[in-house]
């Protein structure tokens, strides 16, 4: 048995985005130093500019190779990778193997070849659904046997699985290796079918209950809740089998966000926000607006993404009609304003809903919620064409209903233009964070954490010094890009 203090490996995309890369190690640099950095991309492209700069920054960095790469391709990426300074590889075999230009065990001996000191991982499958358990197992047995130093095997879905599955492969005559499991997030996904298509792609047969469990779900966001507990619990389960867990973070904010919580306390005792049941929506009306939307997700741990032309769905699972509810609901509204006051089409009928007049003063009583608008105003300029007063007239509209339908303010109201480049986005969007963490430690009963629901601020973002706010906004803005 391993100790509880047991080490991490993480999985990550190569970005191929222009600054991309810096923003990937800044980001996870937030985590307690994992032993290794497995780097997932064209071998020979950004994967190796990210590797190369994982070990720059004092990590040990490990680089994919596939069968796809032909023998005189993955000597020529083995030798880039070396000279940058990366020691490790995981091979993984390509999914139509018989014409794949090199086997597992090809590349396991041209590493090998290059250096004996080289580390080589490869693929184990605890999976015994697809018939070819045995014959997998066998495989792996002559990788080690022909140098493999360690087996990443899953992703696993349960403790019980990963053991046996070391035992069979050690009695199979792989004594000497490592084996490490590998755990696949729930929480990474931001749907279940999203969920479902890449199990079926990786080969990953979801356990029937598991299966139920996510069908009977009330809506996409209890996905990011069930997700982020079973993740905790599985880490703490696996800690206690290996040395080291393998998390595959798909480059999500919230996986990120999971691993701060581990590292801060244990997770058998210390629940997420998301067991909590604080998950924010974000209903957006469509194009900038679905852009800043996915900005508050990539920014904030437990987010759900909403476009209003889905609020009827929404609205229904949401059950805004039922007045004092039994869970506090956390929302943010970003709505733009077009001609002549208008709400985009998409909007129309969020924007109608909390119009309509007959509705209970108290309906959206434990609705915290903050509104965000988007205008232009050049389009008042020409006053032949329009009548209108103001470019945000929905936006603030909508706040104002909200608040007389008995909301309380979750952070102060917003207002951006697009004529002066909507510079207002990114303040609003930095001190939104730490309102958002004060209302949702106030309502947990995280002690020191008093919210004045009057305040124009709400959660006291408002009231933040402006320095401070501005130097978080730069700050989200060097981080925003790396999850897009």
């Amino acid at each position: 048995m391993a100790s509880a203090s047991v080490s991490r490996s993480l999985e990550v995309f190569a970005p191929r985005f222009d600054g991309g890369i810096e923003k990937l190690v800044a980001r996870l640099s937030t985590v307690a130093q994992p032993s290794l950095v497995s780097v997932s991309g064209p071998p020979g492209g950004s994967a190796l500019s990210l590797c190369s700069r994982l070990v720059e920054k004092g990590f040990k960095a490990q680089l994919h190779l596939t069968t796809e790469l032909t023998p005189d391709a993955a000597a020529s990426c083995i030798d880039g990778a070396v000279s940058v300074g990366v020691t490790h590889f995981f091979i993984l075999d390509h999914l139509d193997a018989q014409s794949a230009p090199c086997s597992v065990l090809d590349l396991v001996c041209l590493v090998k070849s290059k250096s004996s000191s080289l580390n080589v991982a490869v693929c184990g499958s605890t999976e015994k659904a697809d018939g070819a358990y045995a014959r997998k197992l066998a495989a792996v047995v002559e990788q080690v046997q022909a140098g493999a130093d360690a087996v990443i095997a899953g992703p696993v879905q349960d403790v019980e699985a990963f053991v046996a599955y070391e035992r069979e492969l050690r009695a199979a005559g792989a004594a000497a290796c490592a084996v490490t499991p590998s755990v696949l997030p729930m929480h990474a996904f931001a749907s279940r079918a999203e969920l479902r298509r890449v199990a079926r792609g990786l080969g990953l047969a979801l356990p029937a209950a598991l299966q139920e469990e996510l069908a009977a779900l009330p809506s996409e966001a209890a996905l990011r809740v069930i997700g982020a507990a079973r993740y905790a619990t599985l880490h703490a389960e696996l800690a206690h089998a290996a040395p080291t867990v393998h998390t595959l973070t798909l480059n999500s904010a919230a996986v990120i966000d999971s691993l701060r919580a581990i590292d801060k306390s244990s997770p058998a005792s210390a629940p997420l926000l998301g067991d909590r049941g604080l998950v924010l929506t974000v209903l957006h009306s469509g194009e900038l607006a679905a852009e800043i939307a996915q900005l508050v997700a990539q920014q904030n741990p437990d987010v759900i993404v909403v476009p209003m032309e889905d609020f009827r769905e929404w609205e229904k699972e949401a059950q805004l009609r039922g007045g004092d509810r039994a869970a506090p609901l956390l929302l943010v509204c970003i709505v733009a304003t077009i001609e002549n006051e208008q709400a985009p089409e998409a909007a129309g009928r969020c924007v109608r809903f909390f119009n309509r007049n007959d509705h209970d003063s108290g309906m959206l009583r434990g609705v915290h919620v903050a509104v965000l608008g988007l205008g232009d105003s050049n389009l008042l300029l020409d006053r032949q064409t329009t009548t209108a007063k103001d470019c945000n007239a929905i936006a603030q509209r909508l706040e104002g209903n909200l608040m007389t339908l008995g909301a309380s303010r979750l952070h102060t109201y917003g207002e951006a233009d697009d004529r002066t480049n909507n510079v207002e986005i990114a303040p609003w969007l930095a001190a939104l964070r730490p309102a958002l963490e004060a209302r949702r430690c106030a309502l947990a009963g995280g002690g020191d954490c008093a919210v004045d629901d009057d305040a124009e601020g709400g959660g006291g973002a408002g009231d933040a010094d402006a320095a401070a706010a501005a130097a978080e906004a730069k700050r989200i803005d060097d981080l925003a890009a790396m999850w897009l």
